[in-house]
């Protein structure tokens, strides 16, 4: 992403955004609400128009890319997801390899294998019968992600997936995130939690006032005084050398 800008008649959303993410990297954005970070996302996922400045997925000009091909580049996980019709776990992951089909084709034995490896990948085969709508919450985010590795690509955008869940599954959410990264995925990902950064991701991008601020490593460059002035309250870092980590603290 080059010089990128994007805004509507009143308001100016972002301004000259310009960072290079790379394969087998958790890179987190963080920022307070409203500053941009889903319309960042929007951007990345070619669904909004109209924006300055230039945005590459794999080398290739986002504008050069049709839908389909695109979904084979780059999957979304939302942070929830309400279905209108009661889809097992199996069809809802299944619904992910439709990139991968022609016009009049249906899912095969391949793509079937495909969804039991990634429902398997992320601890649910044995939920792959049941109803997506009664399975935990925790559960549920675990779908969607098994949905997107379904998709076959290699990108990853989450929006917050932790964020409506429990420690438990937050932590098992996150775990899932840097798996994936080390297996080669990029993972770009919006959190409130900066201890998520520290404890979790390679990179961090910290958007203010529709500019990043900040980017690099969570440990050398996220400092009291950042995140204090990002959220509005005073912040404390101590180092934890038995984790080797920073651990932050509101106070």
């Amino acid at each position: 992403m080059r010089e990128v800008r994007f805004g509507y008649t009143d308001r100016k959303i972002l301004d000259s955004i310009s960072f290079q993410a790379e394969q087998g990297k958790l890179l987190c954005v963080l920022g307070r609400n409203g500053v941009g970070k889903t319309t960042l996302f929007q951007l990345l996922l070619g669904s909004l128009k109209g924006y300055e400045g230039r945005i590459e997925v794999n080398g290739k000009s986002l504008e050069e890319y049709e839908e389909k091909e695109l979904a084979k580049q780059i999957a979304y996980i939302p942070q929830s997801y309400h279905p209108a019709y009661n889809y097992t776990v199996q069809d809802m992951v299944l619904m992910g390899v439709t990139p991968s089909l022609g016009m009049f084709e249906m899912p095969g034995k391949k793509h079937v294998q495909r969804v039991e490896q990634a429902l398997e990948s992320v601890g649910l085969l044995h939920l792959r019968h049941q109803n997506f709508c009664h399975i935990s919450s925790g559960e549920k985010q675990m779908a969607l992600i098994a949905r997107a590795i379904a998709q076959n690509t290699r990108i990853l955008v989450m929006d917050e997936p932790s964020s409506n869940l429990d420690f438990g599954n937050g932590v098992r959410v996150m775990k899932l995130c840097q798996k994936l990264a080390h297996q080669g995925y990029l993972i770009i990902q919006s959190t409130h939690n900066p201890q998520h950064v520290f404890s979790y991701a390679d990179e961090v991008l910290v958007l203010e006032d529709g500019k990043i601020s900040v980017q690099g490593e969570p440990a050398k460059c996220l400092d009291e005084e950042i995140l204090s002035r990002i959220y509005q309250i005073p912040t404390r870092l101590f180092y934890c050398s038995e984790f080797q980590q920073k651990i932050c603290v509101a106070l």
